[in-house]
């Protein structure tokens, strides 16, 4: 059903322009900033960029929908601090993390959300345009661990690039998707 959406959205309903294919998400920030898209995915980070490069646009945000009802999953990422098991300085590595880690540091030192629920309390969060990426926050799960996430993420892209661009249909790049995941699974 995604994948028909999004070839819908770009060869049938054309209300995505061909050259969104063509760029990365620097790329997709400048055609909103011009208003050659209306829409596009991206996180909370490029709400200062928009602001900065159109100050005179109108936006929203949302979260992602889910099949049906509810929310739509995301994956959430994040840094990590951590304390190598032959450090000289385990003390003050414990110390830095324990600063980092409480709400009001947490907030404070990142440019994105923060790893702590609490540190939405902050007033840097009460900005209506951020309620839906700390709501989908609840929806985030973590990336997939695989050793071969990268190559099955490439073939996963890849795939649907083709039927985006009508090399495949959507059943065919499907089917090959599956079989070219299922090696990397088998191989991991």
């Amino acid at each position: 059903q995604a994948l028909e959406y999004l070839y819908n959205n770009l060869n049938v309903d054309e209300v995505t322009p061909r050259s969104a294919l063509e760029s990365d998400n620097t790329g997709l920030t400048n055609l909103f900033i011009n208003k050659k898209i209306a829409i596009y995915s991206n996180g909370s980070y490029d709400l200062s960029v928009i602001r900065e490069g159109a100050p005179d646009i109108s936006i929203g945000t949302a979260t992602y929908p889910g099949i049906g009802e509810g929310i739509g999953i995301t994956i959430v990422n994040g840094f990590n601090l951590y304390i190598p098991e032959n450090s000289n300085n385990k003390d003050a590595a414990w110390k830095l993390v324990e600063f980092v880690g409480r709400p009001e540091n947490s907030g404070r030192l990142t440019t994105t959300l923060p790893a702590r629920k609490s540190a939405f309390e902050l007033e840097r969060y009460s900005d209506p345009l951020l309620g839906p990426f700390i709501e989908q926050m609840d929806s985030g799960k973590a990336g997939p661990t695989y050793t071969n996430w990268s190559q099955m993420q490439a073939e996963i892209y890849s795939q649907i690039q083709q039927v985006l661009l009508n090399n495949k249909d959507i059943s065919t790049a499907l089917n090959d998707m599956c079989t070219a995941v299922d090696a990397l699974l088998v191989a991991d």
